[in-house]
């Protein structure tokens, strides 16, 4: 069935104006109920430890390396979807992105630069024999997990 706005020829630019403002306004709305799950960034920020310890264990000489960089993987792949699945749950809704292609791009590329630094710094720790300084890295992962989601609710609240 199509809506009044797609079946009628003669919409005049005001009842337009009015349509994407009241979109606008469902929007916000909409954004504003939004709220991170409790444990959502615990459990984001855990897989992601776990992937970057696995990444510095892959690079040691430990006979298992190659194993612990799967299991970190794995690990980090569970915590994604389980977070996702709570927020879902919680919110009725999956959001993909902030609202604006721009605001998307910044957080995501924020978030794999960050990853990607831990990554190599524990890897750098644990080939450099320092194994305890690389977990100390890995687990950094888990508050730097929570600050990055909050700023993306609060981007994406404010409409970004």
């Amino acid at each position: 069935m199509l809506s009044g706005a797609e079946s009628s020829r003669d919409i005049t630019p005001a009842a337009a104006r009015a349509a994407l403002e009241d979109a606008r306004r469902a929007r916000s709305s909409f954004a504003g109920d939004l709220v991170l799950p409790r444990g959502y960034s615990l459990l984001t920020g855990a897989g992601n430890a776990a992937l970057v310890g696995g990444v510095a264990a892959g690079n040691s000489d430990w006979s298992f390396g190659s194993a612990a960089f799967v299991l970190g993987l794995l690990a980090q792949l569970a915590a994604t979807a389980e977070a996702r699945r709570r927020f879902k749950q919680r919110n009725g809704a999956w959001i993909d992105g902030l609202g604006g292609r721009r605001a998307s791009v910044m957080v995501a590329a924020l978030f794999v630069a960050l990853i990607l630094v831990l990554c190599v710094a524990a890897a750098w720790l644990t080939v450099g024999d320092r194994p305890v300084l690389a977990a100390l890295v890995a687990l950094a992962a888990v508050p730097s997990t929570a600050l990055v989601d909050r700023w993306w609710m609060a981007r994406h609240r404010a409409g970004a």
